[in-house]
């Protein structure tokens, strides 16, 4: 009776976490010997000890050293090279793009009348995101009532 209230003691201590490994090994070995006990002990002891018992058989094959070591030097250099290939290409691509948006105007009177018209647009889109910004400056101050909380 007596180790039953000390096997009984281990488990409240054992599913508290607070076990030493010679505890556990206590119970363990009281699972085994006793098998007619059954419990959620019972089984996770018996778990543990057949997968204790699994072996890996898969070979496992290590790199080559010589392998690795151009492949941590190479890889550096190849990315170097499409990063820098790729930022002439963008580079070219750009000012390829830039040079065919280009109107060269003769008359003052017509580049007079397109500044006027380009900054005419501009101020729509300005006059626009002030009229955004005055409808929703409302919610501002809910914005930091949230922000407080």
């Amino acid at each position: 009776m007596i180790e039953m209230e000390n096997i009984k003691v281990l488990k409240e201590k054992y599913w508290a976490g607070k076990t030493s490994l010679a505890e556990e090994r206590t119970l363990k070995e009281y699972f085994q010997t006793h098998p007619e006990v059954q419990g959620p002990e019972q089984s996770l002891f018996a778990f543990f000890d057949k997968e204790s018992k699994v072996e890996y058989t898969r070979e496992v094959r290590m790199p080559r050293p010589w392998l690795t070591k151009f492949t941590h030097s190479i890889l550096p250099l190849a990315a170097s090279f499409i990063l820098l290939v790729g930022s002439l290409w963008g580079l070219d691509h750009y000012s390829k793009s830039s040079t065919q948006n280009e109107v060269i105007v003769d008359d003052p009177q017509m580049a007079l009348q397109i500044t006027r018209e380009a900054f005419a647009l501009l101020n729509g889109k300005v006059d626009q995101g002030g009229k955004t910004l005055k409808e929703n400056i409302i919610y501002l101050d809910k914005t930091f009532i949230f922000k407080n909380l």
